[in-house]
């Protein structure tokens, strides 16, 4: 070293105490993360969102980000792992996280053939026209279905319906209350409102369609961390049960994932288009990066579900349903 060089003084103490604050900081998240995997998984295995205190939690937790935290709990505590053996146990518990995440979350249903007697459904949130009133008229004109079903889609205005007809023509156009719109390449006939418990909504609305006539009931489910969605979806089957005599259809953001324990009064009479014949990845909130499926259509066994999807659409955080089904006599038997 010559004269006119200056030696550059280290601070030992100060990077190991760096280094120690890391690897607590590392293993708090890794803990963290391992707790809420436990407690996702017994939930999932046992009481779901039986009661409010377990539905705040279950909720937070679907499968796909049970996956993501036992990941990140197996990064964490990778270099405190001494064994490989330990290290591939590891591994292989997040392998099998990963697969039933992907199981939940995807189905792999066929896509039948389109016919004529075949009706196209979809249900779509379109988050209070966030993203602008006029390019969600134009997203929903280019849906191509003959009922579309809207929540959180504005207030019923003479100029709200202009945009609506002047977007999608050749549809019937039916504002039923609390944001909620039906479009309809048929006929619209007798409507009803429905005030369920906690400020859940729902509409009844039948219509006449060249397939025959169906009876639509949407609703929008009130989400609250403080209370349950066990009183209105019980109402709601209540309501849907005593249309058991016609084709039913039940469309909505039920701001509750498919297999929660509170939809048991409505699978006694009524499938889940999804679950029955769906086919893609099925979670519908918060898009880009949906892990919930909160978006559904169910209908009674007057009607044959064929087909299922969830299509993507940017200018909402949720994602559309789309349903192919056919509609059976009053009879009972299939008009096919």
């Amino acid at each position: 070293m010559t004269n006119g060089d200056t030696e550059i003084p280290t601070h030992p103490l100060r990077n190991d105490r760096s280094a120690r604050v890391y690897r607590w900081s590392r293993r708090g998240i890794g803990a963290l993360s391992l707790l809420l995997v436990v407690v996702g998984v017994l939930l999932h295995a046992t009481v779901r969102d039986r009661w409010v205190v377990t539905s705040l939690f279950y909720y937070s937790l679907p499968p796909i980000v049970i996956a993501l935290l036992g990941g990140m709990a197996v990064w964490s505590f990778w270099s405190d792992m001494s064994s490989r053996i330990g290290q591939m146990v590891a591994l292989g518990g997040v392998l099998l996280l990963a697969g039933w995440s992907q199981a939940h979350a995807w189905r792999l249903g066929s896509v039948p053939e389109a016919a004529a007697e075949d009706v196209r459904v979809v249900f779509w949130n379109t988050c209070r026209l966030s993203a602008g009133k006029e390019r969600i008229a134009r997203a929903v004109g280019r849906l191509d279905a003959d009922i579309i079903a809207l929540c959180e889609a504005g207030e019923a205005t003479e100029k709200q319906r202009a945009l609506w007809q002047s977007a999608c023509p050749g549809y019937d156009v039916t504002f039923l209350g609390g944001g909620m719109i039906v479009l309809t390449r048929g006929v619209s006939g007798e409507a009803r409102a429905y005030s369920l418990s906690y400020h859940t909504e729902a509409r009844q609305l039948e219509l006449e369609l060249p397939a025959g006539r169906v009876t639509c009931l949407l609703v929008d489910v009130a989400s609250s961390p403080t209370y349950s969605r066990r009183p209105a979806l019980r109402e709601l089957a209540e309501i849907a049960e005593t249309m058991s005599d016609r084709p039913l259809l039940i469309l909505g953001d039920f701001n509750t994932p498919g297999d929660s324990v509170l939809f048991r009064p409505l699978r006694r009479e009524h499938a889940n288009a999804f679950e029955q014949t769906g086919r893609g990845f099925g979670p519908t909130w918060p898009v880009p990066l949906p892990v919930l499926d909160i978006d559904q259509i169910w209908s009674n066994r007057k009607v044959d579900i064929r087909n299922c999807q969830i299509g993507w659409e940017w200018v909402s955080d949720h994602r559309p349903v789309y349903a192919s089904v056919r509609l059976r006599s009053l009879s009972g038997s299939s008009d096919m």
